[in-house]
């Protein structure tokens, strides 16, 4: 989990710096509690050992509450969910409500809904009595290295992980724009706040010695704002009137084990630079998609009821980047709709950037500091952005006949077809996620946030990096991470969404090889050998031009229509790679790779008549065909044969794992019985050998395999913006 922050920590920063630049406040509600503040500095001396780290969360929270730091707030143990098998209560974390919140924390679950700030205790040395829990388990209660951005120390991994965790805990299941955390590992503690763009860390502290400055934080975050703090004003719960009627209306959308949750109001306005400025107060529940991680766009997904028009209506809630080479998703919209394009597009309703301070990052904005010993970061913040659009989409993989499926897809490419030759637009992130079914039956093309225009990526500010879905991204774009995004990219993606859903859900020639060709085609990925960006492509172009790797074209089972529709495609996808390669050929290389794919760009726009994939007309002839042919199966619905295939590989590889461990426990208890030689002799000049123990088998945690594929999470920057494994419900 780490991983998804690397380089996206900024620290260690001045402990004041970081109470006076997010807690400064000039007029708290209420004075410090006089007697007992000016012993805050000595209140932890009297704390004493710890014989475990349960005995020391107790007595930070009974040190805490009797401070009186607290005003209006309690703090109390935390709530986590151990292998998820049930809730208990943690040994090591305590969190904080304030008492309005603490009236819905009734269970674990709305306790993680309503939970502020989260307090991480751990003792600094290893309990040699704990031998019998693994480490990871160890590691919750004990730790050495925590952090350490001093002296650039690596810092623990465990302890990054689970800091993560709990921050994607706040940010992912609460209205949030960022959260607070303490980390303390005896006597130490450091204070860290997350938002959408990563983590700034302060520098730690020796709480037993100067515990005036752990309370002087907790109480300045008693006393902010429920903004400052991190909740999102633009977000409130429902009245029970509310409630009760968005439930109803909500009712289809609202999964059985999510209809205790609560509703909310989401406020939605468009922005201040509009002529005519709208506002919506929408009611939402449990979101129909939500973030897999803690930065990036973290975008979620709501079905919502709007009162006012008695309308169901999709709310998107992301963080958009303001690198200037990404246009907002609403203005997109809006100039599609201007155009008078309505079907197989969202219709945007109203929506744009959040107003106010906390709607925006700020941990970029101190990674040039001279105290930061992380990674330096770019200037581009990101942005909160709200808006609502007409259509409420589901799955395009939940189809009940292949027919309606392939219609589906047509209906969204005649949709990039309309948009492209109207206003010039390409897509850029074509997938399997972000072609959906409208509650007519007909599919539409969402997500148009990574969408450009031709006159941008012709002239406009250079886009540093390759936009899409990695398992549908054009051959020529993994491999060459400066291309210039043409209209053939986004044609091509049509084909691999095709290709991927026949493959993953219906029954074909290669579904016993499902595994292999998912990982050797789709997921094919590699560091480049000039540069840091992952490159790929080669699985495609090998299965287009010799259905590597195992020398089956695919064929759909029982189905002719669709086995035809993908030879001609495949013929198509052949000469178009045979002629863009053509003329790589005939152009000298340049200085640079940007100044390369300009030059092939250009040279294909000068033969874009020549080229197989000139326009949408060739790959349209072959959908309307294929629809219009007799001999399409009935009722053959869609089937995961992909998670199927992903569980008997866990099965298998958890079977695997155990005879390996069972096989070591039997060699080791024969080693430990069989009669031991006795020591050699020291001989002239030599010393006698050492007999060394067998070592103990490493034991692996029950559960925890590698994954059946290459699975990124959403990714937490526009410097690598591609999203590997986007799964989006709608």
């Amino acid at each position: 989990m780490s991983e998804a922050m690397e380089g996206r920590w900024v620290g260690p920063m001045p402990v004041q710096q970081f109470m006076d630049s997010f807690l400064e406040f000039t007029n708290p509600p209420c004075d410090k509690p006089g007697a007992s503040a000016k012993n805050w500095k000595e209140h932890f001396k009297s704390v004493g050992t710890f014989s475990d780290a349960s005995e020391m969360c107790d007595r930070i929270r009974a040190l805490v509450t009797e401070s009186g730091a607290l005003p209006g707030m309690k703090v109390l143990r935390a709530w986590e969910v151990p292998n998820g098998k049930g809730y208990c209560r943690s040994r090591t974390t305590l969190a904080l409500f304030s008492e309005d919140d603490l009236i819905h924390a009734t269970t674990p679950c709305s306790q993680r809904e309503s939970m502020q700030l989260c307090i991480l205790t751990k003792l600094a040395k290893q309990n040699p009595k704990e031998v019998k829990r693994s480490k990871r388990e160890r590691h919750k209660e004990y730790c050495k290295i925590s952090f350490g951005f001093e002296d650039g120390e690596k810092g623990c991994s465990r302890c990054r992980n689970e800091v993560v965790s709990h921050a994607k805990t706040l940010l992912n299941y609460q209205h949030r724009t960022h959260v607070f955390m303490v980390h303390m590992v005896d006597p130490y503690a450091r204070l860290i706040r997350f938002d959408r763009d990563g983590a700034i860390v302060s520098a730690n502290f020796n709480y037993r010695e100067h515990g005036d400055v752990l309370l002087e934080f907790l109480w300045r975050y008693s006393n902010a704002s429920e903004e400052t703090r991190g909740r999102d004003p633009t977000v409130v719960r429902a009245t029970v009137a509310e409630e009760a009627l968005a439930k109803e209306k909500l009712t289809r959308w609202i999964a059985k084990d999510r209809r205790d949750r609560p509703v909310h109001k989401l406020v939605i306005q468009d922005s201040a630079a509009t002529d005519q400025r709208k506002k919506m107060e929408v009611l939402v529940c449990a979101p129909v998609s939500r973030p897999s991680s803690v930065t990036g766009r973290a975008t979620r997904g709501y079905v919502g009821y709007h009162p006012d028009s008695d309308e169901i209506v999709f709310v998107k809630d992301s963080w958009r980047s303001t690198d200037p080479s990404i246009v907002k998703e609403t203005d997109t919209l809006r100039c599609i709709n201007s155009a008078g394009i309505t079907e197989g597009v969202p219709v945007l309703l109203c929506g744009d950037d959040l107003e106010g301070r906390w709607q925006s990052t700020h941990t970029a904005d101190y990674s040039h500091e001279k105290w930061n010993l992380g990674r330096e970061r770019g200037g581009h913040r990101r942005i909160h952005t709200r808006f609502a659009t007409d259509k409420v989409g589901t799955p395009m993989e939940d189809f009940k006949s292949s027919k309606d499926f392939l219609k589906v897809v047509y209906d969204a490419f005649l949709a990039h077809k309309v948009v492209y030759n109207k206003c010039n637009i390409l897509h850029c992130d074509v997938s399997v996620a972000n072609i959906l079914v409208a509650a007519d039956g007909k599919g539409f093309l969402n997500d148009w946030d990574l969408a450009r225009s031709l006159e941008d990526i012709e002239s406009g500010p250079q886009r540093d990096f390759r936009t899409g879905t990695w398992r549908f991204m054009s051959s020529y774009l993994l491999a060459r991470p400066a291309k210039f995004h043409m209209l053939q990219d986004d044609i091509e993606s049509f084909f691999w969404v095709t290709v991927y859903t026949i493959l993953c859900f219906l029954p074909n020639n290669l579904t016993s090889h499902l595994k292999i060709v998912v990982e050797t085609v789709f997921d094919e990925a590699q560091s480049g050998i000039h540069s840091a960006s992952l490159m790929g492509g080669t699985g495609k172009l090998c299965h287009i031009t010799s259905f590597y790797p195992l020398g089956l074209p695919l064929e759909v089972q029982d189905n002719e229509p669709l086995t035809e529709f993908l030879e001609q495609c495949w013929t198509l996808m052949n000469s178009l790679y045979s002629f863009e390669g053509r003329v790589r050929r005939s152009i000298r290389f340049k200085t640079n790779a940007r100044d390369m794919e300009r030059e092939v760009y250009f040279s294909l726009k000068k033969e874009v008549n020549s080229i197989p994939l000139c326009s949408h007309a060739a790959l349209e002839d072959l959908f309307v065909q294929a629809l219009a042919a007799d001999g399409w199966p009935v009722n053959d619905s869609a089937h995961d044969y992909l998670e199927e295939a992903a569980q008997k590989s866990a099965e298998k590889r958890k079977a695997d794992a155990m005879e390996d461990y069972l096989e070591g426990l039997e060699e080791y208890s024969q080693d430990r019985e069989r009669p031991r030689k006795a020591p050699t002799q020291k001989r002239s000049g030599q010393e006698a050998p050492r007999l060394e123990e067998h070592p103990t088998a490493d034991h692996t945690e029950p559960g925890h395999f590698a994954p059946l594929s290459m699975s990124f999470s959403e990714p937490s920057s526009m410097e690598t913006p591609v999203n590997y494994k986007r799964v989006k419900r709608r």
